[in-house]
């Protein structure tokens, strides 16, 4: 996957070590340490293949366009239902906030 190959270019082999009593060795990483900032990463199954997106959290954010409510659903015997329904749209504010890496 894209995540692996993005990960393998950060060999961590000659600066980590385990101790030889410890069996068990692996890692998923969370963040990636650059000269240009800390890229977190948010693992998705239904992301198209080779394409990265990138976004600054800090100028991103939800808009509430309907508020949470919750709301009452038709009874069935001798139980009643409800649903909980909100609406809201995602936003980024700066055009520059985001970008594409597409992979080959």
């Amino acid at each position: 996957t894209d995540f692996q190959r993005i990960t393998a270019l950060y060999n961590n082999s000659s600066f980590i070590r385990y101790p030889p009593e410890q069996t068990r060795v692996g890692m998923v990483p969370a963040t990636i340490v650059t000269p240009f900032g800390n890229v977190d990463f948010v693992l998705d199954r239904w992301q198209k293949a080779n394409y990265i997106y990138f976004i600054k959290p800090e100028n991103m954010g939800m808009l509430t366009l309907r508020p949470w409510q919750i709301e009452d659903l038709a009874k069935g015997g001798d139980y009643e239902r409800k649903q909980l329904v909100g609406e809201f749209g995602f936003a980024v504010k700066l055009p520059k906030s985001m970008a594409v890496l597409q992979l080959s």
